[in-house]
């Protein structure tokens, strides 16, 4: 049948037949016409069999709606009508000459109505609008499930990576942990072995540094003995106030009425009265009765104390005498030990007297003789001196420091004899048991000094 033959008409259409175009093709006056090209290609493929199958025209592709008794789906190769670029979508929908040969051919079967043929081949036309939303649509959900496809194999890989890393630092802090920790017990471990005999070695090293101590002071000793003495000197006159709690300077008058002076110091003491020595040169008056007072004096600065004091003894032969005062709790000097006095030869010493602006004042000397009677020193002694103690450098009684002490039968001049402290208790004290008490002996009165002396 040729382009320009009329269509036979079809049994029961409702709607007048196509015409056709000037360009080989027919004009379908229905609203559901098929998309077909002007230039007579085709646009779409033509549903064409009563069964539901699809009908490839020579053309090209025409995208068809389900059918409503077959339930037909548009197949892949299908184009939608009214595809972008396609002039005639917007107006006239047309159908090529082929197309419509397979249309009369389909109706000549009588599988159906007008209608329906148009209803297979053209579904309803879209506007550019819904097309763009359809298209924006279709666009989003492909972008959509590009991303989910991507999206969590990435962030699958991202945790196990982070799980793989996580796994690395703990493996690697544990090891560093565990070999610290064996480091940290093999060092316990030689630490103890190093300190089970701690105490020990202790004790020995202590022993070797006293031993090396002692060592070194000796050293010490041996090379400042020559100007030991003289060191001692300066620092002990300098320090003659510590001394003055124990001496006192003592006044009186002598056989003619002349005053006496000298110096006294306690060597015992209890609650209630207190014995002291001086020299018996200074008190030899007050031996006989009636006796001349004895007073004994103290100035410390500005203060002045004073107190009475009586002959309970004496030892004419040693220049000694014994007082008592009525007063308690004074302190005592500490004497030199036996051994001390001894070896007295050649130490630096020093007498002390009670009369000085400080209490006492000292002076310095050097013993260089030494014998059983006491010792020869070349200290200066004066009258006030007389009678008071004569100390070493550690503040320790030797002797009594004497005028007329002369063990010898003759004066010696620039130098001075002195009793050792030991000598008081031969007559005047009763030594022992860590204590020291007056004799009862009495003596008778002492001898009136030589003219003279």
């Amino acid at each position: 049948m040729s382009k320009t033959d009329e269509p036979s008409a079809v049994p029961g259409a409702d709607e007048s037949r196509p015409e056709v175009t000037t360009s080989g093709a027919r004009k379908v006056g229905t609203p559901r016409a098929v998309t077909g090209a002007a230039t007579g290609t085709a646009t779409g493929a033509v549903t064409g069999a009563v069964t539901g199958t699809a009908a490839t025209p020579r053309g090209g592709g025409v995208a068809v709606e389900p059918d409503a008794r077959t339930d037909r789906e548009p197949q892949a190769d299908e184009r939608v009508e009214g595809d972008a670029g396609d002039p005639a979508s917007d107006s006239v929908e047309t159908v090529d000459a082929q197309q419509w040969e397979d249309l009369e051919e389909w109706d000549d079967d009588g599988a159906g109505t007008w209608d329906d043929r148009v209803h297979a081949v053209a579904p309803p036309p879209k506007s550019r609008r819904q097309k763009r939303k359809e298209w924006r649509q279709s666009e989003k959900a492909r972008r959509y499930a590009a991303r989910r496809s991507v999206r969590f194999p990435i962030f699958t890989r991202s945790v196990l990576l982070w799980v793989l890393l996580f796994a690395m630092v703990g493996m690697a802090t544990g090891g560093s942990a565990a070999f610290f920790w064996a480091h940290f017990n093999t060092q316990i471990n030689e630490l103890r072995e190093q300190t089970k005999d701690f105490d020990k070695r202790s004790q020995e090293a202590q022993g070797a540094i006293d031993a090396m101590r002692n060592q070194a002071i000796s050293d010490i000793n041996q090379q400042i003995k020559p100007i030991a003495p003289y060191i001692a000197e300066s620092r002990t006159i300098q320090l003659a106030q510590l001394f003055s709690q124990y001496v006192w300077f003592v006044t009186t008058l002598d056989e003619e009425g002349r005053p006496s002076v000298g110096t006294a110091f306690p060597v015992t003491t209890d609650d209630t009265s207190t014995l002291m020595v001086t020299s018996l040169n200074t008190v030899r008056a007050s031996s006989v009765t009636p006796a001349p007072e004895i007073e004994l004096h103290k100035t410390l600065g500005t203060a002045q104390d004073s107190m009475k004091a009586t002959v309970v003894n004496y030892d004419a032969n040693r220049d000694l005498a014994l007082l008592q005062v009525q007063r308690g709790g004074m302190p005592v000097l500490d004497w030199a030990t036996d051994e001390q006095q001894s070896q007295a030869l050649g130490l630096r010493m020093f007498p002390v007297s009670g009369f000085g602006g400080a209490g006492a004042s000292l002076t310095s000397g050097v013993i260089s003789d030494q014998n059983a009677a006491g010792f020869l020193h070349n200290a200066t002694i004066g009258n006030q001196t007389q009678g008071g103690p004569i100390v070493t450098a550690d503040a320790k009684v030797l002797g009594v420091a004497s005028l007329k002490y002369f063990p010898l039968g003759f004066d010696p001049g620039e130098t001075h004899f002195s009793v050792s402290i030991n000598q008081l208790c031969l007559d005047l004290l009763e030594c022992g048991g860590g204590s020291r008490r007056a004799k009862e002996t009495k003596k008778p009165p002492a001898p009136a000094k030589p003219p003279g002396k």
